[in-house]
């Protein structure tokens, strides 16, 4: 392998694990909060657009990054691209699993406040989740 492919890769890899957890921090303390103070009819216009808005963002960097994930795991065989790929994955399945159904259930509600309280629920978990990833990533450069 050229010797400054490594460094760009890393830089790469960690470009994109940071962009996800900005993302991600931005909707758990931000955005989700505050779909509570909206009345139920308000909400399912303004999700509607949110959620096609921020599937414009999240999905290309999701996609980069599970890719720079298998990328790092095939390139370098080392146990913490594996423990890295693992926890991407683990984003994966809770995101198309849990928060994605909640989101189209809120088109359906009754009650914004259980489903603002749902999503900050399930969106902590992979807030952690892509935490760690980053500081995994930024420990992989460092160390």
């Amino acid at each position: 392998m050229n010797s400054i492919a490594v460094p760009i890769t890393y830089a790469a890899e960690a470009l994109f694990d940071f962009g996800l957890v900005i993302l991600i921090l931005i909707v758990q303390i931000i955005i989700y909060p505050s779909f509570r103070f909206y009345e139920l009819d308000r909400l399912k216009k303004i999700h509607s657009r949110y959620t096609r808005s921020i599937t414009m963002m999240v999905m290309p960097l999701m996609i980069l990054q599970i890719a720079m994930k298998i990328y790092m795991l095939w390139t370098k065989l080392y146990w913490l691209e594996s423990i890295a790929l693992l926890i991407v994955l683990i984003i994966w399945f809770i995101t198309f699993r849990y928060a994605v159904p909640i989101h189209n259930d809120i088109q359906k509600a009754s009650s914004s406040m259980v489903f603002s309280q749902d999503l900050v629920k399930i969106n902590s978990y992979r807030t952690l989740l892509w935490c760690c990833i980053f500081l995994l990533t930024l420990f992989k450069i460092f160390i």
